[in-house]
């Protein structure tokens, strides 16, 4: 898929880095910590890592997770994805945004466990 021109522009205004990517970090990877009454969530990584990242991921994938909060093998990413945000993305924006992610490089790193209060520790 060719990277449009836009597409870090796209990304840019998605704010993807600000949630996955620690200060300091390897771009995209993931573990930033957020703070919640419910315990600490912890980003995804979301680089074009194939093992640890959305590398194995497809479009279509990309774009129905961001319409619906699913994970590409249905697990809800609710409460950390903020898929309300994005349910209004045109498939040609989240295509940008996927080709983009796609063209950065790949970082090996595994996705941290959110550390959730009991009961919200529970599905």
């Amino acid at each position: 898929m060719p990277i449009p021109s836009s597409a870090a522009n796209t990304s840019r205004a998605g704010d993807c880095i600000a949630c996955h990517t620690l200060p300091a970090g390897k771009t995209f990877r993931g573990g930033r910590p957020m703070d919640t009454p419910f315990g600490t969530l912890y980003t995804p990584n979301i680089s074009s890592d194939k093992d640890t990242g959305i590398g194995k991921w497809s479009a279509a994938e990309f774009y129905t997770m961001m319409h619906t909060g699913r994970s590409r093998d249905g697990a809800l990413l609710y409460p950390a994805m903020p898929f309300a945000s994005y349910t209004k993305i045109t498939r040609a924006d989240s295509d940008t945004i996927y080709a983009f992610l796609m063209s950065t490089p790949p970082v090996h790193q595994p996705n941290r466990a959110h550390e959730l209060r009991f009961p919200f520790n529970k599905r």
